[in-house]
Order: C-alpha cells, then structure tokens, then sequence
C-alpha cells in the first residue's frame, strides 16, 4: 500500500490550467448524450431503487464515495444526480485509445492505484476547487459480499478529504446489477472528517480514517465494517487493544515473516 502525496496541494504545471479547463468544460454536449443514454439503459435492464434522494448534492464541492460492485454503478449513480460527476478511475482504463478517449471526454480522472499520482490528485483538487463533485471507489476494483472485510481500500480518499475540508456523501450500492434484478442506492447524509488540513498523518491514522468512510458507507444497509486482522497485517498494520491503527514494529513484521515461513 502506497501513501498518498505528502505535499497539501501539487505545484501546478505549466500545462495543468488547459488540462483542468478541458477536464471540467469539455465535451458538454457527449456528456448529455451518455447521461440520457445511462438513463434509458438503467430504466430498461435494471430494477433500482433510489432512498435518501434528499441528501444528493446538487452542487460541489463534494467526495462522493460508494462502495463497488458492477461496472453499473458509475451509470446508476449518475443518473440521478443533476450536476456531472467526475469519476476517479484507474489508469488502466484509458491505454486503448478509443476507450481512453471516452472515458477523458466524460470527465474521468485517471490514477495509478500503486504509487503516488500526481497527475490524478491535480485533477482531483482542480475539479473541488471549481465545485465540482468528484466521485470515489475507495475499494478502487469491484468487490464481491463475501471479501469486502479481507479488501483494503485506499486511503486517498481520506488524504483528499483532509486536505480540501470538502464534505463526504456516501453512497450504498446493494445488488449486483443482473438483469431484472432488484438493486438499492442509498445516499447517506454528508459528514466530515475530524481532521486538521495543515496535520500530517502517517498511513495508520489515514487507514483509520478510511475505515471510517468505509463503515458511512456501509451503515446505510446495517453492515458492521470492519477490516480482518489478516488484511491489516497485509498492509503493515496491527489493530491496538484500544481499537485503534497502528503501524507494525520491525520485530513485529519479523515475526511475522517467520511465522509464515513456518507455515510453508
């Protein structure tokens, strides 16, 4: 697990002004032909049902975060919100230039889910500073029932949080989007992190912080997140008797490394 820029904002680039203008101005009129056709194709393949309707964000800016369970979900949540979400998406997604094209065109942000992203967290803090809404997959990859506990997520959602004060709407998506099935989208209402902007946090209390966002999330169906002690270790991480995050002492992480090899 990577931790997130240490600097509060990234040294624009000479470039950077024409890239947010075109990231939050371009491409209005493609934009309003996939929000009609994310529409019509939700209404037609997919039973949803929408609550909390009173808590969606009408204007940034805002972190929306949702957990990830079908590539439905972007178009979904898309569909009832009235201003344009940018989308944080993985890099992966724009190396074919047809849908790399696409997915700019639509505002989409892309990020190196392994290392820090300068480029991406430019994107992010432009499109807040303009109020916009940007969205987030802290999971950062589709995760099914049975592994959200052993699934880390990220911690940059937290680090953005932190450091914008912008205000968090989380979003429950419940189903997995098969056809004709009945799905639930549930927005809860915005919070804030408990947080000092001007404070660096080590990857334990960012970690904490994302648990946190994580357990808004997943209150809105009465699901008790909370990370397996195998995924923490994964990430260097202990759970203390209090309950909360801390880093691995070099003993520790020795420790277990021989544990392991014993295993084998």
């Amino acid at each position: 697990m990577t931790e997130p820029a240490k600097a509060t904002r990234p040294a624009p680039a000479a470039d950077h002004h024409k890239d947010l203008q075109d990231l939050i101005r371009g491409h209005r009129i493609y934009r309003a032909a996939a929000k009609t056709f994310a529409r019509l194709l939700v209404v037609l393949l997919y039973r949803v049902r929408f609550e909390g309707l009173e808590h969606i964000p009408t204007q940034g800016p805002v972190l929306l975060v949702a957990n990830h369970t079908s590539l439905m979900d972007i178009p979904a949540i898309h569909m009832r919100l009235k201003p344009w979400i940018f989308w944080v998406s993985k890099k992966e997604l724009f190396k074919a230039p047809v849908i790399g094209s696409f997915f700019s065109a639509m505002g989409c942000i892309p990020v190196d889910r392994h290392k820090v992203d300068l480029h991406a967290a430019r994107g992010i803090f432009g499109a807040l500073d303009a109020g916009k809404i940007v969205a987030i997959f802290p999971q950062a990859t589709r995760v099914p029932p049975e592994r959200i506990l052993e699934h880390l997520p990220r911690t940059g959602v937290a680090h953005f949080a932190i450091k914008t004060g912008a205000p968090i709407v989380p979003v429950l998506i419940d189903g997995d989007f098969r056809l004709w099935r009945r799905n639930r989208i549930v927005f809860g209402p915005s919070f804030k992190l408990e947080t000092t902007p001007r404070q660096r946090y080590n990857h334990a209390q960012l970690m904490t912080f994302t648990i946190e966002i994580m357990q808004k999330i997943y209150d809105l169906k009465g699901f008790d997140y909370h990370l397996s002690d195998q995924a923490l270790l994964s990430d260097h991480l202990v759970r203390q008797p209090d309950g909360t995050l801390a880093m691995q002492t070099t003993a520790q992480q020795d420790a277990l490394k021989l544990l392991r090899k014993l295993g084998q």
